[in-house]
């Protein structure tokens, strides 16, 4: 049977389409996965949520939390599933309005020249298939449907009206009995295809975390389908637990032959990894993009593929990044899309009501934000594609070692008039940021530095904006909280700075262990793992008034004040006065205190934070010195870093550094 909108039967036939995406289930067994490959209802149904309130959606989305999720009478212990088809019991009615099922519509519209898609749909049984489409608000309607019986289906749908949102999904119901969905595919007119067939080139950087190598290597081997856009998976070790020497590395090497490359060199951090992964694709004729990949990030196979045939189809040359997961909790989207505080210069959540959503409570039918057609300045590099033509026109990643490699990137990419895309249904599984503390440990200087190293280069703002007033607010507050090890490699970082680009050569492989040394030497840099050797803790003081969260500017200048004044006195307590959870450890929370012991934000150990007065104002002194040289000397560094940009980022000296390493 077939269908078609707007298309004439004679242009469906005649026509050739190119599979372009695929209704996938879980690689994995168990079902807990299920909700982002299938939907079997809520307790609220979607549809007559379409034209509710803000209001009204709130009080639903509260009920749905507290609401069963689910089909009356069934359960998802009673779908069986395969890679690329499931069987249903009889009047099961379950939707593929799902983050990794539903067709993006909009995306596919704004960024390529498709016209219009085709969906295939077999079907072994009796089964009810209806089309749906949403549009940018949330609002959704069914534009199709069909009684597929031991056969199958066809559907084509213009894409004339995404412009600024909308997905497109279909519905199944086992009609007559228990029935299977054979597969179901989306295809696109091949004549609108610019790049394709494209063929990757995988890099993925890693330092002693060679268990995870193995394994990105054994998911590569496990999908063939995947290999077949794949041209070679490019290890780059830069620890000193070899990957080569891990159990199974060999069974591993031997199930993907020569498609896989393994290259040592010195450790030059991800920025180092991944622009080796960069040249190795320019200096392979056969590839045509590379996909950079986390060595901890875990990608639905299927993404991979998407993010290929997507740049297959991209109007113009374009960066296409996918979603992050949350490793910990599977079926939460942590990220949907990263943005740039061009004020502060900070990143941000593109829309931070899609943050850490959870597609067991939320879904698209019932979640009108997720519809909207996000636009990106940069992507995270857990997963991300560069085509040929970017890397040659703009270069390779600036040697930043680790933290605003991937977002300069990009927004140099961006000023050179190349899009960033961040496709849904394209994600990896990965550690989300919230539960790291790498603001506060070595890594402080690299978050400090290459900061405003990108600033610098993409400020569009006078002075860089409010960067260096909130640059130093941020040192006040590690200052009043006794994190000495940040205070101290974050004033380091911006003395490099103010020492203009040139202190970026040869320093690469140095900066990290000369910032490793530093946070080595002190005690907040120094995580106690064993609970035996946590020390013991006292009984705790009253606390003054000014130590309590700011509610008000008031009781801000109140906290800053009362803190900074303490710095006059002696620390009179030689253990520490409290045990301060991860989450409380606040900077008008740890001010009023003379020693702290203070949880990570992974829950594996604590720091011992201990005031000291002569440290504090020698920080202070030299955060004050260097914002306002910053300030004063911005005109004459922007101009020095952008000039030489090019330079720090180009094949030629990579090439120089990978062979000096």
């Amino acid at each position: 049977m077939t269908s078609s909108t707007d298309r004439t039967m004679d242009e469906v036939e005649n026509g050739a389409w190119a599979v372009i995406h695929r209704t996938v289930f879980p690689s994995s067994e168990g079902s807990s996965m299920l909700p982002l490959y299938l939907d079997t209802g809520a307790g609220i149904p979607g549809p007559a949520e379409a034209n509710l309130s803000p209001r009204q959606h709130e009080i639903v989305s509260v009920l749905r939390d507290v609401l069963p999720v689910g089909t009356p009478g069934t359960s998802l212990t009673d779908v069986s599933w395969e890679r690329f088809s499931a069987r249903f019991p009889e009047n099961l009615h379950v939707s593929f309005a799902t983050y990794f099922n539903a067709f993006p519509a909009s995306y596919w519209q704004e960024h390529t020249d498709v016209d219009a898609v085709r969906l295939d749909v077999a079907v072994e049984g009796s089964a009810h298939i209806e089309l749906f489409r949403s549009n940018a608000r949330g609002k959704y309607v069914r534009i199709d449907a069909a009684e597929i019986t031991d056969g199958s289906a066809q559907f084509v749908v213009p894409l004339k009206s995404f412009g600024d949102g909308g997905w497109l999904w279909f519905d199944f119901e086992a009609a007559h009995g228990a029935a299977a969905l054979r597969s179901a595919t989306w295809s696109a007119p091949t004549n609108a295809a610019h790049r394709g067939p494209t063929r990757l080139t995988v890099a993925i950087p890693s330092f002693n975390m060679p268990q995870a190598c193995v394994e990105q290597i054994e998911r590569f081997a496990q999908h063939p389908e995947v290999m077949e856009s794949v041209e070679r998976v490019i290890i780059v070790d830069q620890g000193n637990k070899r990957v080569r020497e891990f159990d199974g590395f060999a069974e591993a090497e031997s199930a993907l032959g020569d498609k896989l490359r393994v290259i040592e060199q010195a450790n030059l951090g991800g920025s180092g990894g991944f622009s080796r992964g960069m040249l190795e694709m320019l200096e392979d004729s056969r590839s045509s993009a590379v996909l950079l990949l986390d060595d901890d990030a875990e990608a639905e196979p299927e993404s991979i593929l998407r993010a290929a045939v997507f740049n297959d189809y991209a109007r113009v040359p374009s960066i296409v990044g996918g979603h992050m997961l949350n490793a910990n909790d599977r079926t939460v989207l942590h990220s949907y899309g990263e943005t740039i505080n061009f004020s502060s210069f900070w990143w941000e959540p593109v829309d931070p009501s899609l943050s850490s959503l959870d597609f067991r409570k939320k879904s698209i039918r019932t979640t009108p934000a997720l519809s909207r057609r996000l636009d990106v300045p940069y992507n995270g590099w857990w997963m991300c594609l560069i085509p040929r033509e970017v890397v040659e026109r703009i270069g390779l990643s600036l040697p930043m070692f680790i933290k605003w490699d991937d977002a300069e990137y990009s927004l140099r990419a961006g000023e050179a008039g190349i899009t960033t895309v961040t496709l849904p249904g394209m994600a990896a599984w990965h550690m989300p940021w919230d539960e790291k503390d790498d603001g506060l440990d070595w890594q402080a200087y690299f978050h400090q530095r290459n900061r405003w190293v990108a600033a610098m280069l993409h400020s569009p703002s006078p002075r860089g904006g409010t960067l260096a007033r909130k640059s130093f607010a941020s040192d006040l507050k590690h200052l009043l909280s006794m994190q000495y090890t940040a205070a101290i490699l974050r004033g380091r970082a911006l003395e490099d700075v103010l020492q203009g680009p040139r202190h970026m050569l040869g320093t690469l492989a140095s900066s990290a262990s000369e910032a490793r040394a530093t946070a080595s030497g002190m005690t907040d840099g120094k995580l106690i793992s064993r609970r035996a050797d946590y020390p013991a803790v006292g009984s705790g003081e009253p606390r003054p008034a000014w130590s309590r969260p700011p509610t008000s500017i008031f009781w801000f200048a109140a906290g800053a004040i009362g803190g900074i004044l303490r710095q006059a006195f002696a620390v009179r307590s030689a253990a520490p006065q409290e045990r301060v959870r991860a989450a409380e450890a606040k900077w008008w929370n740890l001010a009023s205190l003379d020693e702290a012991l203070v949880s990570n934000a992974g829950g594996s150990g604590v720091w011992v934070y201990r005031r000291d007065r002569s440290l504090f104002w020698r920080e202070l002194r030299r955060s004050v010195r260097s914002h306002v040289r910053l300030w004063l000397f911005w005109p004459r560094l922007s101009r020095a870093y952008r000039a030489h940009a090019a330079e720090l980022s180009s094949p030629v000296l990579w090439r120089r550094t990978f062979d000096e390493s």
